[in-house]
């Protein structure tokens, strides 16, 4: 949930650019053979009618139920691409990613807090609920 929330608000690619090779109709627009189109990653990450009020926010538990109930079975969610030019490397940068979670992970303690947090460190709203790292060592 944390990685998948990470992704989203930090995508890897923050534009993916495609181009038509023959007429191709999407929803009620025709569009010609050599169009070349721009999909904003970065701004459906953060779309605020995709992901609610709280689209700029860190907030892991919006992945509790998965990847299609956070996205509510919209193509909203895409860090490393869709379809068939997904990026070849996607597997291993997620098994890459938990990997270094993993080995870092004795080292923090990660803790979902239902109170108001009192920390000024790594908080950016010490008034509302969120999610804090304490280092241990």
């Amino acid at each position: 949930m944390i990685l998948y929330e990470v992704l989203r608000l930090y995508p890897p690619a923050v534009l993916l650019t495609r181009a038509t090779y023959k007429e191709m109709k999407v929803g009620e627009v025709l569009l010609p053979a050599g169009v070349e189109l721009s999909l904003p990653t970065l701004l459906v990450h953060h779309d605020h009618e995709l992901w609610g009020e709280d689209a700029e926010e860190f907030n892991p538990e919006r992945f509790s139920g998965g990847i299609s109930k956070a996205t509510k079975n919209k193509v909203s969610f895409f860090p490393f691409g869709w379809g068939p030019r997904i990026c070849i490397g996607q597997t291993f940068a997620l098994i890459e990613a938990k990997l270094a979670f993993s080995h870092d992970s004795p080292k923090f303690l990660i803790q979902a807090f239902t109170h108001l947090c009192s920390c000024s460190i790594h908080c950016n709203n010490p008034s509302t609920p969120t999610w804090c790292a304490t280092h241990l060592t």
